[in-house]
């Protein structure tokens, strides 16, 4: 039961996310486009430096959405995306077998952006996202269609010397003000420095763990029964008080409202330098379209994000003895509210250590380096490394972090279409192999072709993701140079 119940708090708590985030939903990188000249305000969310080596004078994104997931947990079955299947047939598991399970999940969107360039030299620009990261661990265990009770996955493990797990949420959004300008400059390089002040609102925030979770097998004399003991652990688990709103208030427009307010609001930064260079004594000029090497590092999101206590959230330890599998099984059966499920878990520990005041949740800070090589002839091949400072698995801070780690993307790209293969090896250790268009404003990827298999009608593995993004920009004709006009040859 209490599986199942897991599961079912997942996904009410993804399905929230998605509903506050669906009119505001870009990613933190458009994994073909980055470090492109084409890119325009997008690359922000990569090297805020970049924004004044952009080929345009301005450009605007009217909307943006991109998610990605690596995980072994989850699996849909019997769906496809042509035929899904009805209620009955298509449900949610998780997947069987011995294993280390995880989900790292990302979900973020961009509404209104604007870049502009007052001159070759100075840029700024503004944004509005929405992110939510979700985060699920637990050391090895076992887990088959048939465990249909509490009793029979406790019977599985009972060789497991203990049981852990964590899960982080944190969703938020964020206005960002972003400022570059070029502080060297020569024929052949130019360095630029940039900077994302964020305006963060912290909407949701989530933070559950078990450790060391031991319990015993033993048998009633008198039924020859076998039941299940807890001997050892603690619990932990926390959440922001404005979801609390929603164990008695129905979700409208006005309860939205509500929650939004009694969201806290905090402050984040971004700094990166961004290095153009063409090779020595270069018959062309060094522009932002025209150079061989352009070297980018960048530190992003340092910040964190501020939540009340929900009342109830607590550390629970020396679980009482007298709850033994078939009670928990009982309890847990008609568990109508979050509320209800807080109240009735307490009983379950000899020792509860209430958390009162504030939380926070740590920004996914990390160092990006970027190695981005021109070939001639519209063709590219560009180099990323996404390096976490903060590991979810902290016993002592609570973190969020990118999924990101090495991308390799060769591509070809004009003003108006573009052709990009991302290669990349993430956080969790998958290899993904992705694709991506760009057809004048309008341009869409997927992270890897595994999502290609959903064509196929059986059980899904939820994994890799996608992304669309919809930026325009002035078209300059090939007698411009960087926004100045070329003068016609002498006859």
């Amino acid at each position: 039961m209490l599986i199942r119940l897991f599961k079912l708090k997942w996904i009410a708590c993804c399905l929230l996310v998605s509903l506050l985030f669906k009119n505001n939903i870009i990613a933190q990188s458009y994994h073909g486009i980055s470090s492109s000249p084409y890119a325009g305000v997008s690359n922000i969310y990569v090297n805020p430096a970049s924004s004044v080596n952009s080929f345009y004078k301005w450009d605007a994104c009217l909307m943006g959405l991109q998610f990605t997931t690596s995980q072994n947990t989850f699996l849909i079955k019997n769906t496809s995306l042509t035929n899904p299947g009805t209620t009955t047939d298509s449900t949610v598991g998780v997947t069987n077998g011995y294993a280390i399970r995880h989900y790292q999940g990302v979900l973020d969107g961009l509404g209104l952006s604007f870049r502009y360039k007052f001159d070759d030299d100075h840029a700024v620009a503004i944004s509005v996202r929405g992110r939510t990261y979700n985060h699920f661990r637990s050391n090895n265990f076992l887990y088959e269609d048939g465990q249909k009770s509490l009793s029979s996955f406790l019977k599985a493990n009972l060789s497991n010397p203990v049981l852990d797990f964590y899960f982080i949420h944190a969703g938020w959004v964020e206005t960002n003000i972003n400022y570059s300008q070029v502080i060297y400059k020569a024929t052949d390089s130019k360095l630029s420095l940039g900077a994302n002040l964020s305006i963060n609102k912290a909407l949701s925030g989530a933070y559950g763990a078990a450790r060391d979770v031991q319990y015993k097998q033993l048998n009633n004399p008198t039924t020859g029964k076998t039941y299940y003991q807890p001997t050892k652990g603690e619990f932990m688990y926390q959440y922001s008080g404005n979801l609390s709103l929603f164990d008695t208030v129905k979700v409208s427009s006005q309860s939205i409202k509500d929650f939004y307010k009694s969201s806290h609001t905090s402050l984040g930064f971004s700094i990166g330098l961004e290095y153009l260079l063409n090779d020595e004594g270069s018959e062309e000029e060094l522009s932002n379209s025209n150079y061989k090497w352009k070297l980018g590092a960048s530190i992003m999101d340092i910040g964190s994000l501020k939540f009340d206590y929900a009342n109830g959230s607590s550390i629970n330890s020396k679980p009482n003895i007298s709850y033994t599998d078939t009670i928990l099984d009982s309890k847990f059966k008609h568990i109508p509210t979050l509320g209800r499920f807080r109240d009735s878990f307490s009983t379950m520990f000899d020792k509860t250590d209430t958390l009162n005041g504030t939380f926070k949740i740590n920004l996914p800070t990390r160092l990006v380096l970027n190695i981005d090589r021109n070939f001639g002839g519209g063709l590219y091949v560009n180099f990323e490394a996404s390096l976490n400072f903060n590991a979810t698995r902290s016993l002592k801070r609570i973190n969020t972090r990118e999924i990101n780690l090495f991308t390799l993307t060769p591509r070809w790209e004009s003003q108006l279409f573009g052709v990009y293969m991302p290669i990349q090896y993430n956080s969790e250790g998958d290899v993904w192999f992705g694709a991506a268009v760009k057809i004048g404003p309008l341009i869409m990827g997927i992270h890897d072709f595994s999502v290609l298999g959903w064509s196929k009608k059986q059980d899904q593995n939820i994994n890799s993701g996608g992304y669309v993004m919809l930026n325009v920009y002035p078209y300059k004709s090939k007698k411009r140079i960087d926004g100045e006009l070329k003068c016609p040859p002498k006859l």
